[in-house]
Formats: structure tokens, C-alpha cells, sequence
């Protein structure tokens, strides 16, 4: 695979093998994400799976996961130079039962946050907290958006401000007192809201959206923030 210059980093490839193959550590010693990670964009570093509406991202914040026989789906190739993706024999598996299904979780901690016009989800972003994580780029744990004009993303903490991330990882002592940049891509006119969709967060972590331009703080264990877009952000 390649990040050809007249196109983009995204190689659309599949399990070759007759049998599930796992996908990373959780899942079995010799897996898809360890094998291959040396060849796909530290960015992006992941399995990006379609639901039927939308990617789901899998990587090494994931509990165990396994690829079905012949399912297809995109990694992000770290050059331009061809480089060999490779799915081996030790990576076949007899375990599996249905497409990108996840088991269990190691302790991680999460908050996922929606944009909604009216009741119509348009986006989602992921934050993850779990040990040994840094404010910066975690390979195979931080993932950048699919789309990156996606409506709602975030930006690291630290280092690059770049890309949009579709999942954020942080160590656990950054559950206090962190300030994440979050990227909101409306319209003009638009009126829409920000919600904690999921959230597994201890009991007196409490997680506000800062509208720094009206000076306003929205605990959004307490509420949404809604706001009708005054011009094109």
C-alpha cells in the first residue's frame, strides 16, 4: 500500500484467509494492528470499519477484536513508497462472531460527545483516559477522523493542532483540569446542540464545553450547549 501524490492515504483492503484473523494484542500475540503498524500513519493508526452509516475506528484502546473472512476495510499508509501490508498465518483465528464485534475493555475511561440539529445526529468524537497515555500522539491510540471536515472532532491537547481526531486518548491524570480543543464546522444560521452521548467517567469528573468567544461554561452533565451559528464556523 501507498499515500500516493495524487491521492490520499486511505488503502481499502481485506482479510484474505478463510477464517478470522485477530486484530490486535487483546485478541491474540500475532495480530493485524502489531504486524503492521511500522507502515500506517501514526495518525491514523487503526482498523476504520464501516458500520452502514458511519466508521467505527479499531485500535489498541479496543478490547479484543477479531476480522471476519473476507472483510474489507481502511488503514492509512504512513509514505508515499510502497510498503507491504502483511496478513500472515499466526494471525488466523478461531474465534470471532460477527464483524469488528469488541470484547471486553481494559480499564478505560471515556466521554463521547454528539452535535445534533434538532433531534438528527451529524457527528461524534471520542475521549479516552487509561494509563500510561500521553497529551500528544499515542500511536494505535489516538485516530484522526475519516473525514476531516467531519462537523465535531478534537485537536490534541499538545503538540500538533493539525489534524481532527476522532478519538482522543489521554493518560488518567488527565481527566483533571485538561482543556481539549473541540472543532464545531457549521454554517452560518444553523442552529444546533453538543450532548454527552456516552460517558463513563468517575462520579466527580464533570466535563464543560468552553465557548470562549461568548465567554460562556456549559457543564454538560448538566446540559446541552446550543447555539444558533452568527456566521460560518
Amino acid at each position: 500500500m501507498a499515500n500516493g501524490a495524487g491521492g490520499r492515504r486511505w488503502n481499502l483492503v481485506s482479510n484474505p484467509f478463510p477464517s478470522f484473523i485477530n486484530g490486535n494484542a487483546a485478541a491474540g500475540a500475532t495480530n493485524f494492528l502489531d504486524t503492521n503498524i511500522t507502515v500506517m500513519d501514526d495518525t491514523f493508526t487503526g482498523v476504520y470499519g464501516w458500520n452502514g452509516s458511519d466508521y467505527d475506528i479499531y485500535n489498541l484502546l479496543d478490547g479484543s477484536f477479531s476480522i471476519a473472512p473476507g472483510q474489507g476495510f481502511w488503514v492509512a499508509a504512513l509514505s508515499t513508497s510502497d510498503a507491504a501490508l502483511d496478513f500472515t498465518a499466526a494471525m488466523r483465528t478461531t474465534t470471532g462472531t460477527g464483524d469488528f464485534i469488541q470484547g471486553p475493555q481494559l480499564l478505560t475511561y471515556n466521554v463521547a460527545l454528539k452535535l445534533y440539529h434538532g433531534e438528527r445526529e451529524q457527528a461524534k468524537t471520542n475521549l479516552y483516559f487509561r494509563d500510561g497515555l500521553s497529551l500528544g500522539l499515542d500511536p494505535g491510540y489516538d485516530a484522526g477522523a475519516y473525514n476531516q471536515s467531519t462537523k465535531l472532532s478534537t485537536r490534541l491537547p499538545q503538540g500538533s493542532q493539525e489534524t481532527a481526531f476522532a478519538k482522543n486518548a489521554m493518560g488518567m491524570d488527565a481527566m483533571q483540569n485538561t482543556r481539549v480543543p473541540l472543532e464545531i464546522r457549521q454554517n452560518e444560521g444553523q442552529a444546533f446542540r453538543v450532548s454527552i452521548a456516552d460517558m463513563d467517567l468517575p462520579e466527580d469528573i464533570y466535563v464543560y464545553l468552553e465557548d470562549t468567544l461568548n465567554g460562556t461554561l456549559t457543564s454538560l452533565k448538566d446540559g446541552d450547549f446550543e447555539l444558533t451559528a452568527q456566521s460560518n464556523l
